[in-house]
Protein backbone atom coordinates (compact mmCIF):
# COMPACT_ATOMS: atom_id res chain seq x y z
CA UNK A 1 0.00 0.00 0.00
CA UNK A 2 1.31 3.40 -1.01
CA UNK A 3 1.44 6.37 1.50
CA UNK A 4 -0.80 8.18 -0.96
CA UNK A 5 -3.68 5.75 -0.28
CA UNK A 6 -2.58 5.90 3.69
CA UNK A 7 -3.49 9.62 3.42
CA UNK A 8 -6.31 9.08 1.09
CA UNK A 9 -7.69 6.51 4.16
CA UNK A 10 -7.27 8.80 6.63
CA UNK A 11 -8.46 11.70 5.20
CA UNK A 12 -11.76 9.66 4.59
CA UNK A 13 -12.66 7.99 7.58
CA UNK A 14 -11.85 11.50 9.66
CA UNK A 15 -14.56 12.87 7.50
CA UNK A 16 -16.83 10.01 8.02
CA UNK A 17 -15.79 10.00 11.54
CA UNK A 18 -16.70 13.57 12.30
CA UNK A 19 -19.87 13.62 10.41
CA UNK A 20 -21.49 10.99 12.00
CA UNK A 21 -23.08 11.03 14.89
CA UNK A 22 -22.44 7.81 16.13
CA UNK A 23 -18.33 8.41 16.48
CA UNK A 24 -18.65 9.21 20.44
CA UNK A 25 -19.67 7.25 23.49
CA UNK A 26 -21.03 3.69 22.93
CA UNK A 27 -21.11 4.27 19.01
CA UNK A 28 -17.48 4.27 18.33
CA UNK A 29 -16.76 1.76 20.28
CA UNK A 30 -19.26 -0.86 18.28
CA UNK A 31 -17.94 0.94 15.31
CA UNK A 32 -14.56 -0.43 16.11
CA UNK A 33 -15.39 -3.52 16.94
CA UNK A 34 -17.13 -4.00 14.07
CA UNK A 35 -14.08 -2.83 11.92
CA UNK A 36 -11.89 -5.10 14.12
CA UNK A 37 -13.67 -7.93 13.76
CA UNK A 38 -14.00 -7.71 10.29
CA UNK A 39 -10.43 -7.31 9.65
CA UNK A 40 -9.96 -10.56 12.09
CA UNK A 41 -11.76 -12.37 9.34
CA UNK A 42 -9.95 -11.58 6.37
CA UNK A 43 -7.66 -14.43 5.15
CA UNK A 44 -4.73 -13.06 5.17
CA UNK A 45 -3.66 -16.00 3.32
CA UNK A 46 -5.39 -15.04 -0.06
CA UNK A 47 -2.66 -12.18 -1.92
CA UNK A 48 -4.93 -9.57 -1.98
CA UNK A 49 -5.99 -9.84 1.53
CA UNK A 50 -2.85 -7.95 2.82
CA UNK A 51 -4.51 -3.98 1.77
CA UNK A 52 -7.82 -5.55 3.08
CA UNK A 53 -6.80 -6.29 6.19
CA UNK A 54 -4.29 -3.04 6.56
CA UNK A 55 -7.34 -0.91 5.90
CA UNK A 56 -9.69 -2.18 7.98
CA UNK A 57 -7.07 -1.80 11.06
CA UNK A 58 -6.21 1.06 9.87
CA UNK A 59 -10.33 2.51 10.15
CA UNK A 60 -10.19 0.75 13.60
CA UNK A 61 -7.39 2.68 14.62
CA UNK A 62 -8.69 6.05 13.71
CA UNK A 63 -11.51 4.77 15.45
CA UNK A 64 -10.17 4.25 18.86
CA UNK A 65 -6.36 4.92 18.61
CA UNK A 66 -6.00 3.28 22.42
CA UNK A 67 -6.55 -0.17 21.11
CA UNK A 68 -3.74 -2.09 21.63
CA UNK A 69 -4.85 -5.13 19.81
CA UNK A 70 -5.26 -3.06 16.97
CA UNK A 71 -1.54 -1.52 17.09
CA UNK A 72 -0.12 -4.87 17.77
CA UNK A 73 -2.14 -6.09 14.53
CA UNK A 74 -0.98 -2.99 12.65
CA UNK A 75 2.48 -3.75 13.88
CA UNK A 76 2.63 -7.28 12.53
CA UNK A 77 1.55 -6.53 9.04
CA UNK A 78 3.93 -3.75 8.53
CA UNK A 79 6.71 -6.64 9.92
CA UNK A 80 5.58 -8.05 6.89
CA UNK A 81 6.28 -5.69 4.49
CA UNK A 82 9.52 -5.23 5.93
CA UNK A 83 8.70 -1.65 7.34
CA UNK A 84 10.73 -2.21 10.59
CA UNK A 85 10.43 1.38 11.86
CA UNK A 86 6.99 2.01 11.13
CA UNK A 87 6.55 -1.44 13.59
CA UNK A 88 8.73 -0.46 16.15
CA UNK A 89 6.60 3.13 16.61
CA UNK A 90 3.23 0.72 16.91
CA UNK A 91 4.74 -1.55 18.80
CA UNK A 92 6.03 1.04 21.17
CA UNK A 93 2.44 2.62 21.35
CA UNK A 94 0.97 -0.55 21.95
CA UNK A 95 3.50 -1.77 24.65
CA UNK A 96 2.27 1.32 26.62
CA UNK A 97 -1.05 1.45 25.90
CA UNK A 98 -1.86 -2.28 27.19
CA UNK A 99 0.42 -1.66 30.02
CA UNK A 100 2.88 -3.77 29.14
CA UNK A 101 1.63 -6.82 27.86
CA UNK A 102 4.09 -9.79 28.35
CA UNK A 103 3.89 -10.94 24.80
CA UNK A 104 3.70 -7.78 22.92
CA UNK A 105 6.97 -6.79 25.35
CA UNK A 106 8.92 -9.89 24.03
CA UNK A 107 8.11 -8.95 20.28
CA UNK A 108 9.27 -5.07 20.74
CA UNK A 109 12.05 -5.97 22.70
CA UNK A 110 13.16 -8.67 19.64
CA UNK A 111 12.00 -6.31 17.01
CA UNK A 112 14.21 -3.33 18.45
CA UNK A 113 17.62 -5.28 19.16
CA UNK A 114 17.19 -5.89 15.27
CA UNK A 115 17.25 -2.34 14.19
CA UNK A 116 19.44 -1.38 17.19
CA UNK A 117 17.55 0.33 19.34
CA UNK A 118 19.30 -0.66 23.25
CA UNK A 119 18.00 1.92 24.92
CA UNK A 120 14.56 0.10 24.03
CA UNK A 121 15.73 -3.62 24.82
CA UNK A 122 17.01 -2.49 28.02
CA UNK A 123 13.62 -0.51 29.24
CA UNK A 124 11.85 -3.76 27.83
CA UNK A 125 13.66 -6.07 29.35
CA UNK A 126 13.25 -4.42 32.80
CA UNK A 127 9.85 -4.03 32.81
CA UNK A 128 9.34 -7.53 31.89
CA UNK A 129 11.33 -8.89 34.49
CA UNK A 130 10.11 -6.85 37.31
CA UNK A 131 6.86 -8.29 36.03
CA UNK A 132 8.24 -11.77 36.11
CA UNK A 133 11.59 -11.75 37.91
CA UNK A 134 13.86 -14.71 36.43
CA UNK A 135 10.87 -15.66 33.62
CA UNK A 136 13.28 -18.27 31.60
CA UNK A 137 10.62 -16.99 28.70
CA UNK A 138 12.22 -13.10 28.82
CA UNK A 139 15.75 -14.73 29.46
CA UNK A 140 15.64 -16.94 26.44
CA UNK A 141 14.54 -14.36 24.31
CA UNK A 142 16.89 -11.54 25.34
CA UNK A 143 19.51 -13.91 25.07
CA UNK A 144 18.42 -14.72 21.32
CA UNK A 145 18.09 -10.68 20.91
CA UNK A 146 21.45 -10.00 22.28
CA UNK A 147 23.26 -12.95 20.14
CA UNK A 148 21.52 -11.70 16.47
CA UNK A 149 22.91 -8.10 17.73
CA UNK A 150 26.72 -9.47 18.16
CA UNK A 151 26.45 -8.88 21.91
CA UNK A 152 27.97 -12.06 23.00
CA UNK A 153 29.19 -11.08 26.61
CA UNK A 154 25.75 -9.74 27.61
CA UNK A 155 24.38 -13.23 25.72
CA UNK A 156 26.76 -14.95 27.76
CA UNK A 157 25.84 -13.48 30.77
CA UNK A 158 21.91 -14.27 30.18
CA UNK A 159 22.98 -17.95 29.86
CA UNK A 160 24.80 -18.28 33.04
CA UNK A 161 21.69 -16.77 34.41
CA UNK A 162 19.45 -19.93 33.11
CA UNK A 163 21.71 -22.12 33.53
CA UNK A 164 22.11 -20.62 37.45
CA UNK A 165 18.83 -20.97 37.76
CA UNK A 166 17.80 -24.27 36.80
CA UNK A 167 21.04 -26.48 37.26
CA UNK A 168 19.70 -29.64 36.41
CA UNK A 169 18.96 -28.89 32.27
CA UNK A 170 22.28 -29.51 30.89
CA UNK A 171 20.94 -28.01 27.39
CA UNK A 172 22.32 -24.66 29.16
CA UNK A 173 25.11 -25.94 29.87
CA UNK A 174 26.10 -27.17 26.19
CA UNK A 175 24.52 -23.87 24.95
CA UNK A 176 26.75 -21.79 27.42
CA UNK A 177 29.84 -23.94 26.40
CA UNK A 178 29.00 -23.07 22.61
CA UNK A 179 28.60 -19.64 23.04
CA UNK A 180 31.59 -19.49 24.94
CA UNK A 181 33.96 -21.41 22.24
CA UNK A 182 32.27 -18.86 19.45
CA UNK A 183 33.58 -16.17 21.59
CA UNK A 184 37.27 -17.59 21.26
CA UNK A 185 36.70 -18.00 25.05
CA UNK A 186 38.18 -21.42 25.18
CA UNK A 187 39.60 -21.67 28.99
CA UNK A 188 36.05 -20.48 30.10
CA UNK A 189 34.29 -23.62 27.76
CA UNK A 190 37.01 -26.11 28.44
CA UNK A 191 36.60 -26.03 32.10
CA UNK A 192 32.92 -25.69 31.92
CA UNK A 193 32.96 -28.92 30.10
CA UNK A 194 35.19 -30.73 31.90
CA UNK A 195 33.48 -29.65 35.35
CA UNK A 196 30.30 -31.14 33.77
CA UNK A 197 31.90 -33.88 32.72
CA UNK A 198 33.14 -34.55 36.56
CA UNK A 199 29.89 -34.98 37.74
CA UNK A 200 28.28 -36.47 34.72
CA UNK A 201 30.67 -39.23 33.23
CA UNK A 202 30.82 -41.06 30.05
CA UNK A 203 28.53 -38.11 28.88
CA UNK A 204 28.46 -38.33 25.11
CA UNK A 205 27.51 -35.19 24.58
CA UNK A 206 29.96 -33.30 26.79
CA UNK A 207 32.76 -35.54 25.17
CA UNK A 208 31.91 -34.34 22.01
CA UNK A 209 31.47 -30.44 22.61
CA UNK A 210 35.20 -31.05 24.65
CA UNK A 211 36.89 -32.31 21.71
CA UNK A 212 35.45 -30.60 18.97
CA UNK A 213 36.76 -27.44 21.23
CA UNK A 214 40.03 -28.59 22.00
CA UNK A 215 40.24 -29.78 17.80
CA UNK A 216 39.05 -26.33 16.41
CA UNK A 217 40.95 -24.31 18.85
CA UNK A 218 44.45 -26.00 17.62
CA UNK A 219 44.73 -27.78 21.04
CA UNK A 220 46.03 -31.06 19.36
CA UNK A 221 47.71 -32.55 22.34
CA UNK A 222 44.92 -32.31 24.53
CA UNK A 223 42.32 -33.64 22.04
CA UNK A 224 44.75 -36.49 21.43
CA UNK A 225 45.21 -37.19 25.24
CA UNK A 226 41.03 -37.11 25.74
CA UNK A 227 40.83 -39.26 22.52
CA UNK A 228 43.40 -41.82 24.50
CA UNK A 229 40.98 -41.36 27.27
CA UNK A 230 37.98 -42.26 25.53
CA UNK A 231 39.26 -45.73 24.30
CA UNK A 232 40.38 -46.44 27.38
CA UNK A 233 37.50 -46.03 29.02
CA UNK A 234 35.07 -46.98 25.67
CA UNK A 235 36.80 -49.29 23.35
CA UNK A 236 33.99 -50.84 21.32
CA UNK A 237 31.98 -47.68 21.17
CA UNK A 238 31.08 -46.81 17.88
CA UNK A 239 30.10 -43.29 18.42
CA UNK A 240 33.57 -42.35 19.45
CA UNK A 241 35.15 -43.50 16.46
CA UNK A 242 34.88 -40.56 14.42
CA UNK A 243 36.35 -38.57 17.44
CA UNK A 244 39.40 -41.23 18.22
CA UNK A 245 40.30 -41.30 14.67
CA UNK A 246 40.04 -37.80 13.68
CA UNK A 247 42.36 -36.73 17.15
CA UNK A 248 44.93 -39.58 15.81
CA UNK A 249 45.14 -38.37 12.33
CA UNK A 250 45.75 -34.99 13.60
CA UNK A 251 48.35 -36.12 15.97
CA UNK A 252 49.97 -38.23 13.31
CA UNK A 253 49.42 -41.44 15.23
CA UNK A 254 48.81 -43.14 11.71
CA UNK A 255 49.36 -46.59 13.33
CA UNK A 256 46.58 -46.07 15.96
CA UNK A 257 44.54 -44.59 12.81
CA UNK A 258 44.93 -47.45 10.77
CA UNK A 259 43.87 -50.51 14.32
CA UNK A 260 40.67 -48.01 14.41
CA UNK A 261 39.65 -48.38 10.69
CA UNK A 262 40.32 -51.72 10.61
CA UNK A 263 38.52 -53.20 14.03
CA UNK A 264 35.78 -50.73 12.69
CA UNK A 265 35.43 -52.89 9.50
CA UNK A 266 35.65 -56.17 11.56
CA UNK A 267 33.33 -55.51 14.32
CA UNK A 268 30.92 -53.96 12.01
CA UNK A 269 30.67 -56.49 9.08
CA UNK A 270 32.67 -53.91 7.34
CA UNK A 271 30.15 -51.74 7.00
CA UNK A 272 31.29 -49.20 4.06
CA UNK A 273 29.14 -46.77 5.02
CA UNK A 274 31.09 -46.08 8.49
CA UNK A 275 34.44 -47.01 7.01
CA UNK A 276 34.37 -44.75 3.97
CA UNK A 277 33.08 -41.76 6.65
CA UNK A 278 36.07 -42.87 9.02
CA UNK A 279 38.36 -42.56 6.28
CA UNK A 280 37.59 -39.28 5.08
CA UNK A 281 37.73 -38.05 8.51
CA UNK A 282 40.89 -39.31 8.64
CA UNK A 283 42.35 -37.53 5.58
CA UNK A 284 40.73 -34.61 6.58
CA UNK A 285 42.37 -34.21 9.43
CA UNK A 286 45.75 -36.18 8.97
CA UNK A 287 48.98 -34.13 9.95
CA UNK A 288 50.69 -35.41 6.70
CA UNK A 289 48.69 -37.18 3.89
CA UNK A 290 51.65 -39.27 2.05
CA UNK A 291 52.16 -40.74 5.28
CA UNK A 292 48.30 -41.65 6.66
CA UNK A 293 47.98 -42.72 2.69
CA UNK A 294 51.02 -45.58 3.20
CA UNK A 295 49.27 -46.62 6.87
CA UNK A 296 45.91 -46.55 4.74
CA UNK A 297 47.10 -49.24 1.64
CA UNK A 298 47.47 -52.54 3.32
CA UNK A 299 43.85 -51.67 4.70
CA UNK A 300 42.48 -50.55 1.08
CA UNK A 301 43.30 -53.20 -0.50
CA UNK A 302 42.44 -55.36 1.61
CA UNK A 303 38.79 -53.97 2.46
CA UNK A 304 38.62 -53.95 -1.52
CA UNK A 305 39.57 -57.78 -1.75
CA UNK A 306 37.43 -59.12 0.91
CA UNK A 307 34.50 -57.31 -0.10
CA UNK A 308 34.84 -56.75 -4.38
CA UNK A 309 31.32 -55.55 -4.62
CA UNK A 310 31.28 -52.34 -2.34
CA UNK A 311 31.62 -49.51 -4.98
CA UNK A 312 32.44 -48.01 -1.46
CA UNK A 313 36.02 -49.46 -1.17
CA UNK A 314 37.14 -49.04 -4.40
CA UNK A 315 36.51 -45.86 -4.71
CA UNK A 316 38.48 -45.56 -1.33
CA UNK A 317 41.28 -47.07 -3.23
CA UNK A 318 41.47 -44.62 -6.04
CA UNK A 319 41.11 -41.64 -3.99
CA UNK A 320 44.38 -43.10 -1.97
CA UNK A 321 46.24 -43.03 -5.63
CA UNK A 322 44.91 -39.24 -6.52
CA UNK A 323 45.73 -38.26 -2.93
CA UNK A 324 49.39 -39.14 -3.62
CA UNK A 325 49.31 -37.85 -6.82
CA UNK A 326 50.04 -41.57 -8.36
CA UNK A 327 48.67 -41.75 -12.02
CA UNK A 328 50.49 -45.11 -12.70
CA UNK A 329 49.26 -46.69 -9.21
CA UNK A 330 45.35 -44.98 -10.22
CA UNK A 331 45.27 -46.39 -14.00
CA UNK A 332 46.32 -49.52 -13.03
CA UNK A 333 43.74 -49.89 -10.47
CA UNK A 334 41.45 -48.46 -12.79
CA UNK A 335 42.04 -51.01 -15.77
CA UNK A 336 41.92 -53.76 -13.14
CA UNK A 337 38.73 -52.97 -12.10
CA UNK A 338 37.22 -52.42 -15.73
CA UNK A 339 39.15 -55.60 -16.85
CA UNK A 340 37.19 -57.62 -13.83
CA UNK A 341 33.68 -56.05 -14.49
CA UNK A 342 33.88 -54.76 -11.08
CA UNK A 343 31.16 -52.46 -9.38
CA UNK A 344 33.28 -49.81 -9.32
CA UNK A 345 31.44 -46.73 -10.91
CA UNK A 346 34.17 -44.47 -10.33
CA UNK A 347 36.54 -46.49 -12.25
CA UNK A 348 34.53 -46.87 -15.78
CA UNK A 349 34.12 -42.71 -15.76
CA UNK A 350 37.93 -42.23 -15.32
CA UNK A 351 38.18 -44.27 -18.56
CA UNK A 352 35.26 -43.34 -20.34
CA UNK A 353 36.27 -39.45 -19.72
CA UNK A 354 39.85 -40.26 -21.22
CA UNK A 355 39.05 -42.24 -24.09
CA UNK A 356 36.02 -40.00 -25.38
CA UNK A 357 38.54 -36.76 -25.34
CA UNK A 358 40.79 -39.20 -27.27
CA UNK A 359 37.87 -40.43 -29.57
CA UNK A 360 39.34 -43.84 -29.27
CA UNK A 361 36.17 -45.71 -30.39
CA UNK A 362 36.98 -48.83 -29.86
CA UNK A 363 38.22 -48.53 -26.35
CA UNK A 364 35.37 -46.64 -25.43
CA UNK A 365 33.33 -49.65 -26.60
CA UNK A 366 35.74 -51.83 -24.48
CA UNK A 367 34.89 -50.55 -21.09
CA UNK A 368 31.04 -49.59 -22.21
CA UNK A 369 31.20 -53.53 -22.61
CA UNK A 370 32.16 -54.47 -19.23
CA UNK A 371 30.32 -51.78 -17.38
CA UNK A 372 27.42 -52.88 -18.67
CA UNK A 373 28.40 -56.50 -17.06
CA UNK A 374 28.55 -54.96 -13.86
CA UNK A 375 25.55 -52.24 -14.44
CA UNK A 376 22.89 -53.53 -17.24
CA UNK A 377 20.56 -50.91 -16.89
CA UNK A 378 22.90 -47.76 -16.41
CA UNK A 379 21.75 -45.29 -18.92
CA UNK A 380 25.80 -44.11 -19.78
CA UNK A 381 26.67 -47.42 -20.69
CA UNK A 382 23.25 -48.13 -22.65
CA UNK A 383 23.54 -44.83 -24.18
CA UNK A 384 27.31 -45.31 -25.16
CA UNK A 385 26.56 -48.82 -26.19
CA UNK A 386 24.31 -47.35 -28.98
CA UNK A 387 26.34 -44.70 -30.13
CA UNK A 388 29.52 -46.82 -30.76
CA UNK A 389 27.02 -49.32 -32.86
CA UNK A 390 25.99 -46.21 -34.79
CA UNK A 391 29.29 -44.81 -35.29
CA UNK A 392 30.12 -48.38 -37.30
CA UNK A 393 26.84 -48.16 -38.84
CA UNK A 394 25.05 -45.12 -39.43
CA UNK A 395 22.17 -46.77 -41.28
CA UNK A 396 21.28 -48.86 -38.14
CA UNK A 397 19.62 -51.86 -39.08
CA UNK A 398 17.13 -54.02 -36.69
CA UNK A 399 19.67 -54.84 -33.77
CA UNK A 400 20.45 -51.53 -33.20
CA UNK A 401 16.65 -50.47 -33.00
CA UNK A 402 16.21 -53.73 -30.40
CA UNK A 403 18.74 -51.89 -28.03
CA UNK A 404 17.45 -48.41 -28.35
CA UNK A 405 13.89 -49.99 -27.56
CA UNK A 406 15.76 -51.69 -24.19
CA UNK A 407 17.59 -48.80 -22.96
CA UNK A 408 14.30 -46.89 -23.62
CA UNK A 409 12.30 -49.37 -21.21
CA UNK A 410 14.72 -49.35 -18.90
CA UNK A 411 16.33 -45.68 -18.53
CA UNK A 412 14.08 -42.50 -16.61
CA UNK A 413 12.31 -40.75 -19.48
CA UNK A 414 13.37 -37.20 -17.92
CA UNK A 415 17.21 -38.39 -18.34
CA UNK A 416 19.68 -36.83 -20.73
CA UNK A 417 20.43 -40.31 -22.26
CA UNK A 418 16.88 -40.59 -22.74
CA UNK A 419 16.41 -37.95 -24.42
CA UNK A 420 19.51 -38.13 -26.81
CA UNK A 421 18.33 -42.23 -27.77
CA UNK A 422 15.29 -40.93 -28.82
CA UNK A 423 16.81 -38.31 -30.98
CA UNK A 424 18.60 -41.21 -32.49
CA UNK A 425 16.00 -43.43 -33.07
CA UNK A 426 14.02 -40.47 -34.62
CA UNK A 427 17.15 -40.18 -37.24
CA UNK A 428 16.54 -43.52 -37.66
CA UNK A 429 12.94 -43.89 -37.99
CA UNK A 430 13.72 -41.03 -40.86
CA UNK A 431 16.59 -42.54 -42.65
CA UNK A 432 13.82 -45.96 -43.32
CA UNK A 433 11.33 -43.53 -44.86
CA UNK A 434 8.83 -43.90 -41.52
CA UNK A 435 8.48 -40.42 -40.74
CA UNK A 436 5.28 -40.52 -38.90
CA UNK A 437 6.81 -42.45 -36.37
CA UNK A 438 9.93 -40.14 -35.87
CA UNK A 439 7.42 -36.93 -35.80
CA UNK A 440 6.87 -36.89 -32.76
CA UNK A 441 10.10 -38.10 -31.13
CA UNK A 442 11.57 -34.80 -32.76
CA UNK A 443 8.61 -33.07 -31.46
CA UNK A 444 9.10 -34.16 -28.14
CA UNK A 445 12.88 -33.90 -28.04
CA UNK A 446 12.51 -30.54 -29.65
CA UNK A 447 9.91 -29.23 -26.68
CA UNK A 448 12.80 -30.00 -23.76
CA UNK A 449 15.09 -27.72 -25.56
CA UNK A 450 16.82 -30.55 -28.16
CA UNK A 451 18.78 -27.56 -30.59
CA UNK A 452 19.99 -30.62 -32.56
CA UNK A 453 16.13 -32.19 -32.71
CA UNK A 454 14.33 -28.94 -33.40
CA UNK A 455 16.92 -28.65 -36.19
CA UNK A 456 16.55 -32.05 -37.59
CA UNK A 457 12.63 -31.25 -37.20
CA UNK A 458 12.89 -28.00 -38.91
CA UNK A 459 14.62 -29.22 -41.94
CA UNK A 460 12.62 -32.62 -42.73
CA UNK A 461 9.33 -30.57 -42.24
CA UNK A 462 10.42 -29.34 -45.39
CA UNK A 463 10.62 -32.45 -46.70
CA UNK A 464 7.95 -34.27 -45.41
CA UNK A 465 5.51 -31.30 -44.15
CA UNK A 466 2.41 -29.81 -45.60
CA UNK A 467 2.61 -26.07 -46.36
CA UNK A 468 1.35 -25.01 -43.21
CA UNK A 469 3.82 -26.84 -41.41
CA UNK A 470 6.67 -24.59 -42.55
CA UNK A 471 5.77 -21.34 -40.22
CA UNK A 472 6.42 -23.75 -37.89
CA UNK A 473 9.54 -24.91 -38.89
CA UNK A 474 10.75 -21.09 -39.24
CA UNK A 475 9.53 -20.91 -36.13
CA UNK A 476 12.02 -24.14 -35.01
CA UNK A 477 14.83 -22.77 -37.15
CA UNK A 478 14.78 -19.13 -36.01
CA UNK A 479 15.19 -20.60 -32.25
CA UNK A 480 18.20 -22.72 -33.15
CA UNK A 481 20.46 -19.75 -35.13
CA UNK A 482 19.07 -17.60 -31.96
CA UNK A 483 20.78 -20.55 -29.62
CA UNK A 484 24.17 -21.45 -31.70
CA UNK A 485 24.09 -18.18 -34.28
CA UNK A 486 27.39 -19.25 -35.89
CA UNK A 487 26.53 -23.20 -36.16
CA UNK A 488 26.76 -24.05 -40.34
CA UNK A 489 24.52 -26.93 -40.18
CA UNK A 490 21.57 -25.02 -38.32
CA UNK A 491 22.33 -21.94 -40.31
CA UNK A 492 22.08 -24.29 -43.74
CA UNK A 493 18.56 -25.40 -42.38
CA UNK A 494 17.58 -22.15 -41.64
CA UNK A 495 18.30 -20.69 -44.70
CA UNK A 496 16.37 -23.78 -46.63
CA UNK A 497 13.54 -23.33 -44.79
CA UNK A 498 13.35 -19.08 -46.09
CA UNK A 499 13.73 -20.53 -49.55
CA UNK A 500 10.65 -22.89 -48.88
CA UNK A 501 8.69 -19.98 -47.94
CA UNK A 502 9.43 -17.85 -50.74
CA UNK A 503 11.96 -15.76 -48.67
CA UNK A 504 14.68 -15.66 -51.00
CA UNK A 505 16.70 -12.82 -50.32
CA UNK A 506 16.76 -13.53 -46.65
CA UNK A 507 17.36 -17.32 -47.90
CA UNK A 508 20.81 -16.70 -50.13
CA UNK A 509 22.11 -14.46 -46.85
CA UNK A 510 22.17 -17.14 -44.77
CA UNK A 511 22.66 -19.96 -46.87
CA UNK A 512 26.09 -17.61 -47.81
CA UNK A 513 26.71 -17.09 -44.33
CA UNK A 514 26.43 -21.02 -43.83
CA UNK A 515 29.29 -21.80 -46.30
CA UNK A 516 31.18 -19.12 -44.70
CA UNK A 517 31.44 -20.17 -41.17
CA UNK A 518 31.44 -24.25 -42.51
CA UNK A 519 35.69 -25.16 -42.65
CA UNK A 520 34.84 -27.04 -45.63
CA UNK A 521 30.85 -26.84 -46.70
CA UNK A 522 30.00 -30.18 -48.37
CA UNK A 523 28.13 -30.82 -51.86
CA UNK A 524 24.44 -30.67 -49.89
CA UNK A 525 25.59 -26.40 -48.88
CA UNK A 526 26.37 -25.80 -52.30
CA UNK A 527 23.34 -27.13 -53.76
CA UNK A 528 21.17 -26.01 -51.80
CA UNK A 529 22.80 -22.71 -52.23
CA UNK A 530 22.38 -23.05 -55.84
CA UNK A 531 18.96 -23.71 -55.89
CA UNK A 532 18.35 -20.23 -53.46
CA UNK A 533 20.28 -18.48 -55.88
CA UNK A 534 18.48 -19.70 -58.81
CA UNK A 535 15.30 -18.35 -57.26
CA UNK A 536 16.54 -15.52 -56.73
CA UNK A 537 17.30 -14.81 -60.18
CA UNK A 538 21.70 -15.09 -59.91
CA UNK A 539 22.00 -17.46 -62.83
CA UNK A 540 25.61 -17.07 -63.47
CA UNK A 541 26.58 -17.63 -59.58
CA UNK A 542 23.80 -20.41 -59.54
CA UNK A 543 25.49 -22.21 -62.28
CA UNK A 544 29.37 -22.07 -60.39
CA UNK A 545 27.33 -23.32 -57.20
CA UNK A 546 26.15 -26.06 -58.78
CA UNK A 547 29.61 -26.90 -60.37
CA UNK A 548 31.38 -27.02 -56.87
CA UNK A 549 28.67 -29.13 -55.16
CA UNK A 550 29.34 -31.45 -58.57
CA UNK A 551 33.15 -31.35 -57.71
CA UNK A 552 32.43 -32.47 -54.10
CA UNK A 553 30.17 -35.25 -54.69
CA UNK A 554 26.50 -34.14 -55.58
CA UNK A 555 24.53 -36.46 -57.79
CA UNK A 556 25.48 -35.40 -61.24
CA UNK A 557 22.09 -35.95 -62.41
CA UNK A 558 20.62 -33.40 -59.76
CA UNK A 559 23.41 -30.89 -60.89
CA UNK A 560 22.32 -31.71 -64.62
CA UNK A 561 18.98 -30.73 -63.93
CA UNK A 562 19.64 -27.73 -61.74
CA UNK A 563 21.67 -26.58 -64.63
CA UNK A 564 19.18 -26.78 -67.26
CA UNK A 565 16.50 -25.28 -65.18
CA UNK A 566 18.75 -22.48 -65.45
CA UNK A 567 19.18 -22.64 -68.94
CA UNK A 568 15.57 -22.77 -69.39
CA UNK A 569 15.03 -19.57 -67.41
CA UNK A 570 17.65 -17.74 -69.19
CA UNK A 571 16.12 -18.62 -72.49
CA UNK A 572 12.60 -17.40 -71.29
CA UNK A 573 13.77 -14.07 -70.03
CA UNK A 574 15.78 -13.32 -73.40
Amino acid sequence: MTHRYNRFAALLIFVLLTSCPWTTGFGQSAFFNELYGRALRVDDTLPSAQSKRMSLLWMSYLADPSQASVLTDLANINLRENDNEKAYVLLSRAFETSHHDFHTGLLLMSLAGYIDEWDKVEEVKEVLLGLRPGDPTVLESLMRVYQMGGKDSLAIDVIRKLRERDKGNPAYTFQLASMLGDSERFGEAEKLLRGYLDEHPGDKMAYGMLFSLLSDSGQTDKAYELAKTLQGQSPDDPDFSRMLVGAFAAKGDYAAVAKLLTKAGADRGASPDVVSDLIRVARRTAKDTKSLEVALLPILTGLKTGHPDEEAYQSLLMQHYISLNDTAGLRREVHALVASSAKARQAYDVLLDDYIKKAENDSVTYVVQRGLKAYPEDPVFLFYDIVGDLIKNPGGGEAVMKKIDHALSVIPADSRQALEIKVAKADLLEGEGKWKEARPLYEEAASRGHIGASNNLAYFLTKYGSPDDLAYAEKLASNVISAEPDNATYLDTYAWVLYKRGAYTLAKLYMKKAIDKSPSPDATYWAHYAEILTASGDYGEAKTAWRKALELGADSQVVETGIMKILDLEKNAQ
